[in-house]
């Protein structure tokens, strides 16, 4: 009998064991995860300001060398 009980207590052990491991890599995988996130967020803000600054030297440019509009002319009222 005492050959059972060694044996039950040695796999709860092995089976313990196993949980921890699982565990710890499930708390890496969700911290490299994590990580992936601010990471991709931190680019995305840079190149949305890039993109932005881009956008707002064009408009500057458009706004210089666009020709003023002209009024037009009143029609010419019939005496």
């Amino acid at each position: 009998m005492p050959d059972i009980d060694a044996e039950a207590v040695e796999r709860r052990q092995a089976l313990a064991e196993q949980k921890l491991v699982k565990q710890r890599e499930g708390e890496e995988a969700m911290a490299e995860h994590l990580a992936d996130l601010e990471r991709e967020r931190e680019k995305t803000g840079r190149l949305r300001a890039l993109r932005l600054a881009a956008e707002q030297a064009e408009q500057a440019e458009i706004a210089v060398t666009a020709k003023p509009k002209r009024a037009k002319k009143a029609p010419a009222k019939a005496k």
